[in-house]
């Protein structure tokens, strides 16, 4: 009798619902936690409130930080780069992303998830190919919640 109960469940379908399979846990929301890795520009409206600090660097690339209060997220941009360079965030708090710049002269990263107080480092690196036209060196440069954000 078991087996055929066994049976039964299998046949018709009612093993699902008898054993649930296990549930994925909930994917966090953005703004949050779950705004880490994502694209800044397609994700919960993070480019709204976003504000720009950037050093004044001669360098032919040229770095900056974007942060969004709202999505409680920084992530960095690279402009006047070339195809290949590469561009970093990282936080004390322990998140990092990066990105290699494309067919444009632009790139930024995923973001970084930051809390109320943060501090954070993003790096332009230039690539090593020898089809490069200019040259300049990684740089670096780090930013708080304090930095003059415009």
């Amino acid at each position: 009798m078991v087996l055929g109960s066994f049976t039964t469940a299998l046949s018709t379908g009612l093993w699902g619902e008898i054993f649930p399979p296990d549930s994925p846990p909930a994917a966090q929301p953005c703004p949050g936690k779950g705004c880490e890795g994502k694209n800044p520009q397609r994700t919960g409206g993070c480019t709204a409130d976003a504000v720009t600090y950037q050093r004044k660097d001669h360098n032919p690339a040229t770095l900056h930080f974007r942060y969004s209060r709202r999505c409680g997220a920084v992530w960095a941009r690279i402009t006047s780069a070339e195809v290949g360079d590469e561009v970093n965030v990282s936080s004390t708090d322990g998140g990092a992303q990066s990105a290699v710049v494309g067919s444009h002269h632009d790139q930024f990263t995923p973001m970084v998830v930051v809390g109320k107080t943060f501090e954070v480092r993003a790096c332009a690196v230039p690539s090593v190919a020898q089809s490069r036209k200019g040259t300049w060196e990684k740089y670096c440069f780090t930013a708080t919640e304090e930095a003059p954000w415009s």
